[in-house]
């Protein structure tokens, strides 16, 4: 079994690619798209450091992990659409989490990025039908698609992608979304369970340059997501943030 893992470095798509391990894949292809977001970067370098630790740390007794990157950046699929703070459209909220921002009535998150995961979805079937993978892991979940925030992370959508891309690949490629109907505290107990190394992740979508690297903002909505998720799972994060530092 052959899995192509949308691995962008977040902790959601790091543990999918766990996931693909632990489900038996023989063969994982890291994929990260780089489509020129505040966070593209710190993500990517995330996700390096996670195949060099899982390919380190098993040796020959693991599945190979490959890592591939591609930079469709220059392209401006997502410009000039002005409702995304994680293209740098318009300001990033802090101090709010999605809960804050969503609960009171459904529409789109300030962080969307316009039918991004139909964009990044359909270039991991063309990379996984080229090279003959049988699997495509998104990471996915449930509170992604509360409220219709993000509208592209709902089953409702998630499902027709996938027939779309089980036809469009002569049946050979199935799209998994194995934590769509779970939460992000769920998703680090499944990270935790497996050893994923949570240093390895990156989730702030307005990072920091501190004494040379990336640092976490600790404020946006995705790093009080992800500080909530450990505290609700009760795992320690080891994560360093900015707001902390200042603290």
């Amino acid at each position: 079994m052959k899995a192509v893992v949308l691995h962008s470095g977040g902790l959601d798509s790091s543990v999918a690619l766990y996931q693909a391990m632990i489900d038996g894949a023989e063969e994982i292809l890291s994929l990260s798209i780089l489509y020129g977001s505040k966070h593209n970067e710190a993500e990517s370098r995330a996700a390096d450091n996670l195949v060099w630790y899982v390919n380190t740390e098993n040796g020959e007794r693991g599945p190979v992990v490959t890592r591939r990157v591609i930079d469709m950046s220059n392209l401006g699929i997502f410009d000039g659409g002005g409702r995304s703070a994680l293209m740098g459209d318009i300001e990033m909220p802090h101090n709010l989490t999605y809960q804050d921002i969503h609960n009171a009535e459904p529409g789109e998150s300030p962080t969307v990025v316009p039918y991004r995961n139909g964009v990044l979805i359909a270039i991991a079937a063309a990379v996984a039908e080229t090279l003959k993978y049988d699997f495509i892991y998104v990471g996915t979940h449930g509170e992604d698609a509360h409220n219709w925030a993000y509208p592209d992370c709902t089953p409702e959508f998630l499902g027709p992608t996938a027939a779309a891309v089980y036809v469009g690949t002569y049946h050979r490629v199935r799209l998994k979304f194995p934590f769509d109907f779970i939460d992000k505290a769920a998703i680090v107990t499944l990270g935790h369970k497996y050893g994923l190394p949570f240093w390895s992740t990156w989730s702030c979508y307005d990072p920091v340059i501190l004494e040379g690297e990336y640092t976490q903002c600790g404020t946006c909505p995705t790093c009080m997501e992800r500080k909530s998720a450990f505290q609700r799972a009760g795992v320690f994060d080891p994560t360093t943030y900015l707001d902390e530092k200042k603290g």
